[in-house]
């Protein structure tokens, strides 16, 4: 174990500046905020680069030669935000290439094109792995998958499933070489939600907050379908529709 006692130290800087989309691209590395997020991650095989702690905070769970501890100042300083964990990572980024994305036959996947809030990215997946998705692909990203608020509203759920991120047209390519039937969520469908079979080898594409899936996936769709909307709003925010529809796809490949 180390003290840190200087905002210019090296490795401090460097943690800092992964607070920024740019900073964690720069670096190809990740920050996790939290003790239940990081050994969540570590669960998952993610290995530190270093995990940085207040003076005097409980360290027993952690490789001892990776700590650093810091002053009351300093580590508030690298916190995210207004909340104060007891305990920060960082790690390298994870691989998401579509290459490494191999699932089983039968696969349930959620493509999420362009979300633009990492709240509801995260909150995407944290249902998707409660209700047993086999894989998440981020198409057209305009966020960060590795985002500390997607991260945190995931509740450490973004490390214990399969991610891919890459552009619309070859998310579309991957998914019909392998086989998978492509139903997209949109409120002007015909098809009643309930009437849908999510059985099979199956993704199911969710569009952005703004203005839902592009033309680019709605003409690719085998079929649509949307979600009964009875009261005076026309639609669900995404990840509520998400939740829905992985949980329904849950109950019926249950039965």
């Amino acid at each position: 174990m180390q003290t840190i006692t200087s905002p210019s130290n090296p490795r401090f800087k460097e943690a800092l500046q992964l607070h920024t989309s740019r900073g964690r691209k720069k670096q190809n590395r990740i920050i996790v905020f939290g003790r239940r997020e990081i050994d969540r991650a570590i669960s998952e095989g993610i290995t530190p680069d270093q995990i940085f702690v207040q003076s005097e905070s409980e360290i027993s769970s952690f490789d001892d030669q990776k700590v650093y501890q810091l002053p009351e100042k300093l580590f508030q300083k690298l916190s995210y935000g207004n909340r104060i964990e007891d305990a920060i990572m960082t790690a390298a980024r994870p691989l998401t290439g579509l290459n490494s994305f191999n699932l089983k036959e039968e696969a349930f996947v959620t493509v999420l094109e362009s979300i633009e809030k990492p709240g509801n990215l995260g909150g995407i997946l944290r249902s998707a792995d409660g209700s047993g998705v086999d894989g998440v692909i981020v198409a057209n990203p305009v966020t960060d998958v590795y985002h500390p608020n997607s991260i945190r509203n995931s509740s450490g759920a973004t490390f214990g499933l399969p991610i891919a991120v890459d552009s619309n047209e070859n998310v579309l390519t991957k998914l019909q070489s392998s086989g998978f039937r492509i139903l997209v969520a949109s409120p002007n469908a015909e098809s009643n939600f309930y009437d849908v079979d999510l059985r099979g080898k199956t993704a199911i594409v969710l569009g952005n907050e703004a203005q839902g899936v592009t033309d680019f996936w709605s003409e690719a769709a085998d079929e649509a379908f949307n979600i009964p909307m009875l009261g005076i709003a026309d639609s669900l925010n995404v990840s509520v529709t998400a939740a829905i529809v992985m949980y329904e796809s849950l109950r019926q490949r249950k039965q």
